[in-house]
Formats: C-alpha cells, structure tokens, sequence
C-alpha cells in the first residue's frame, strides 16, 4: 500500500526533533534516577499482571469440565460442550464492549489511572467466579473479566516497548508475551489439580482456582498506584520545550552512547520526514491532538501491513485457544486415556516450558538477526514467522492423530514451540508499522481482532465440530457404563463412560472416543492460514530496501522510529496526573 496523501506532510521538524530527542534523554535518566521504580522492575511488575491475566484463563480452560458437570452450575444436565466454549471465551465480549472506552479514555486520563480500574474489575470479577451459581450469572461475571482486562491490556504493552532498551527491544516484547503461555499453563495445571484435589463437602474444588488468584493479583495494583508518572504513555508537549530548554543532551547514560547512531540527532528533519513517507503504508503523520477512535481505526484498517499481521496473529490464537480448552478432554477422553491430573500436568508443563523458551526465543533471534526496527525488522519477523508455522503444521497434526502418548509429547512440544516463539516478532512488528500515536490503539485493536478471530471463536467451534462427531453417544449421559460402551463390540459408535465425582460434584456422561481428537485436528489446520497472512509484509517489505539508495531510507526510518518510542509520545497527548 503506498504512503497516503497526508504522508508527503512533515512528520518532525526540527524544532520537535531536537525537543524530543532531549526530552528522551531525560526521561532515561529520571527512569534510573527512581529508587524502586527502574525499568526492569516496572517491567516485572507488568509481567506478573500479564501472568495473572492467562493463569485466569488457564484455570478455567481446565476447570471447565469440572463445571460443566457441577449441579449447581449446569443444574440437573451437565453442559453442552458448545455452551461449555461460550463460557471460556465469553470474556472477549466484555473486551469487545468496554476496549474502546478505555482507549478512547487515553485522552482524557492517565494510563496509570486506566490499569488501576481495570485491575480492580478484575479483581472483583474473578473473586465473583469463585463463588456464583447457577449458568448465566456465571456467564455474566466472566464477561466482566473481559472488561478489567480491557483497560489495561492496551497500555501496558506500549509503556514496555517505551523504556525498553533499543538493542533489546524485542527480547523485552517477548518477556512481557512470554507470560500468556506460562500463566496459562500453570493456571491449566493447577485448575486441574484444585478442580479435583480441592474439593470440599460445601466448596467445589474448582472454585479455589478463581478466589486464590486475587491476592496477588492485589498486590500487583498495590504497586501500581505508586508507579511514578513519568511512565505514563501519555506525555505534556511543553515537558519536551523544557528539557530542550534546560540543555539536556543526548548521551545522558551509556545507553545513549551506545545507540547515538540512531538517534534523531543524526538525521535531518527532511531525512526525517522522508524516511516516514516511505514506510508504504504505514501511518498519516502524528499530530499534536489526541487522535480520536473512528480515526484511529480508520488509518489501522488501511494499514496492508498491520491487517495482515493481525490476521496472523489470529490464526495463532484460534488454534491455541481451542487447544487450551479442549487438550485436557480430548488427552483423558480420547484415545491417549490418560487421567485428568497427569494430562492437566503435562499440559501445563509442556505449554510453560515451550511458552517460555520459545517467546524468549524468538525475541533473542529477532534482535541477533538485527533487531525489529524498521522496515528490516517488519521483514525479518515475518519471514520469521513464516519458516516457524511451517514447521508447526505438521507436528502438530502428527501430535494430535497418534495413540501413543511419547510420541503425543514429543511432537506437541515441537509444535508448541515453534507457535509461541512467534509472538515477541509478530507483537514488535505490529508495533512498528504503526506510528506513536496509533500505538495504544493499535495493540487494543490487534488483541480485540486476534480475540475475535481466534480464541473466541474456536473453543465454540471446536466444541461443535466435537459435538458432530459425538455419534449418538450423549444420549446415553445418564446411563451406566455397560451401556454406555455397548457399541465399542457391535460395530456400533466408539463411546467412553466418563465417571462422575462426588468429591468435585461432577456428574458422569457418555462421549464418543474421537470426537475432540477429530475436531481439534481440524482446527489445527487452521494455523496454516498464517503462512500468507505473514508472507504478505514479509514480501511488500523485502521490496522496499533492494537498492542502495533504498537502504539508506531504511536507515532514516529507523532514526525516526526511535523517535516516537523514546520520546514516549510527547506531541499527542496532554499528562494527566
């Protein structure tokens, strides 16, 4: 997509070059200046927040079978395997309402403000998880965890790539996503192990797993509210007349020296704006104004580069999240027959260990390649992202059609490991193709989209596709286990007996041997749809640095995209405090 009409405008001048450059140099050292507040701790205390987000998830992508069949749940029919993937994946329409709120409210308040109030709600929301009754009420509150997410989903994510260090960009990406595999996993293993080792005679086991992960939670918000407001993503231009001013230069800290090559300081203001005209399709200029929601979306939706990374991104989610939802099942009802807490334990541990390895991984491999700035950097992870989906397809679906648990293991990590160690790329690349002011939205755009393309639908969907291979077998749920099984010898449907447990108040049903198998095979496959999807910025970009005087534009945009990340988006929005 070629540059839009707008983009031949000046995006700097030199006055605004020179007052952000200096303005970045003094918000490292005010970063280094704090006592408790630095960088790596502000990045570990976003990191717990996401981990306790995706341990949520976990918790109830292994939970469920426990609640689907709890009576005072599901009442006296335990629930549908369709109505079971609504449950899991109805916190997107909490995200879907309330995203654009707080987005929108970037403008009015202080991201600080914003996380706050979405840590709470979902504080308040998963503490009400534990302890509701009855289907819809508990629908309703999972909804609310979308909306706590929401709020902070957006800004933290761009205050992390804002203090990162420029040679470990990417490395900090991948930290920061590292924790949706791992709190995943270890929610999933331990929503397995409370769902049916926690059980009291008036508390289902299951519903330890959403109480307990508020306390740390609490502490998390805790430190947030005495996060200093020099990390909100939401900057006062005249700070940057002030540093300007007071004569701060770059090379504040070794970290300046290190990186003055790239700095604004070493490019013109035309160089500047040329460079920024030529990203082919990246963004109309940044304005001083706060830019408001209809715009936003407006320029993200003409972004060939950004669509097509989210749509790769989605691909990956939809996958992922129907295999969170329905591995425990399919690995315990399926043909691999083993017991919920050996399959909730190696899921859990497999997907943590992957989840870890392979988003650190990938952001190592990205910044030894070069880094992820720049137009280079949107083509060296795509066509990253490309040979890893290639490897995944197959193992996977080797994974998930072979009888033997070894050989189960073996593929499923490689498979694994190959889609979560596309994440830092695909999440720095996503952040690079748009401009400073689009990125708040930009992220809450992508993870809204992935979500609706990706882990929303897919547990539903695959939980229907499962529904269609069930052969009749749910028709015998109240029946006893002779019955139940009685095809398995007459050529009839291929049914297991899935016991109840009076500990976990779950009640027994019938189920067809492969359906889940079948149905996640299917789904699977879907993650090849991210090859193209990938391949198109790999291949727009790749074309765009060919030739010397191509590489030297590339160069210049990478100076000016240091701009609007160190300069923690001075020119487009007001401070509120």
């Amino acid at each position: 997509m070629g540059a839009s009409s707008e983009s031949s405008e000046p995006l700097y001048d030199s006055e605004t070059i020179s007052a952000n450059n200096s303005f970045a140099a003094a918000q490292r050292a005010k970063y280094n200046s704090f006592k408790v507040f630095k960088p790596p701790f502000v990045l570990a205390l976003f990191v717990m927040m996401n981990f306790w987000t995706y341990y949520d998830r976990g918790c109830m992508a292994t939970a469920i079978s426990s609640i689907r069949s709890d009576p005072s749940i599901a009442g006296s029919n335990p629930v549908s395997q369709t109505d079971a993937g609504f449950l899991v994946s109805v916190f997107m329409v909490g995200f879907l309402v309330a995203s654009p709120l707080f987005a929108g409210l970037g403008g009015v308040l202080s991201a600080k403000s914003i996380i706050i109030c979405g840590l709470v709600t979902w504080c308040a929301a998963c503490f009400v998880t534990g302890v509701m009754h009855g289907f819809w009420g508990l629908l309703i509150t999972r909804a609310f965890v979308g909306v706590g997410e929401a709020a902070y989903a957006g800004y933290t994510v761009t205050m992390v790539d804002n203090m990162a260090p420029p040679h470990l960009r990417t490395l900090w990406i991948g930290i920061f996503y590292a924790m949706i595999p791992v709190g995943t996993a270890i929610g999933m293993a331990m929503g397995g192990v409370l769902s049916s080792a926690a059980n009291t005679p008036k508390i289902s086991g299951w519903r330890w797993c959403f109480l307990t992960e508020v306390i740390p939670m609490a502490f998390v918000v805790a430190a947030m509210c005495f996060l200093p407001k020099e990390y909100n993503p939401v900057k006062d231009p005249k700070a940057a007349e002030t540093a300007a001013a007071a004569g701060i230069e770059d090379g504040a800290d070794a970290e300046d020296d290190e990186h003055k090559r790239l700095t604004v300081n070493d490019a013109t203001a035309d160089e500047a704006n040329a460079a920024a005209a030529a990203t082919g399709g990246a963004p109309a200029p940044e304005g001083d104004d706060f830019v408001p929601l209809p715009t936003a979306v407006k320029r993200l939706a003409t972004n060939i580069d950004y669509v097509c990374l989210v749509l790769g991104y989605g691909t990956y989610t939809f996958v992922l999240g129907a295999i969170s939802v329905w591995a425990v099942s399919m690995m315990t009802e399926g043909p691999l027959g083993v017991t919920k807490i050996t399959a909730s334990l190696f899921l859990g541990g497999a997907t943590a260990f992957t989840g870890l390895l392979g988003s650190l991984a990938g952001g190592i491999a990205v910044d030894k390649m070069g880094g992820s700035l720049g137009l280079q950097g949107v083509y060296k992870c795509s066509l990253f992202n490309v040979g890893l989906i290639a490897v995944s397809v197959p193992c996977g679906l080797i994974a998930l059609m072979t009888p033997n648990f070894a050989l189960f293991a073996v593929f499923f990590i490689i498979a694994v490991f190959t889609l979560f160690a596309i994440t830092a790329p695909t999440n720095s690349a996503i952040l690079t193709v748009v401009p400073k002011n689009l990125r708040t939205y930009a992220i809450t755009c992508s993870i809204t989209l992935m979500h609706a393309v990706g882990d929303v639908p897919s547990p539903v969907i695959a939980g229907a596709i499962s529904d269609a291979f069930n052969d009749g077998c749910s028709q015998w749920d109240h029946a006893n286990k002779t019955v139940c099984e009685a095809g398995r010898t007459t050529g009839g449907p291929m049914c297991v007996y899935v016991k109840g447990d009076e500990k976990s108040h779950t009640d027994p049903y019938c189920t067809n041997e492969y359906q889940l198998r079948n149905a996640l095979a299917i789904v699977f496959a879907v993650i090849a749809l991210a090859i193209p999807a990938f391949g198109v910025p790999a291949w727009r970009n790749r074309k765009k640095f060919g030739t010397a005087e191509d590489a030297e534009r590339e160069r210049n945009r990478e100076r000016a995209a240091l701009v609007p990340r160190d300069s923690l988006s001075l020119r487009n929005f007001t401070e509120h405090e």
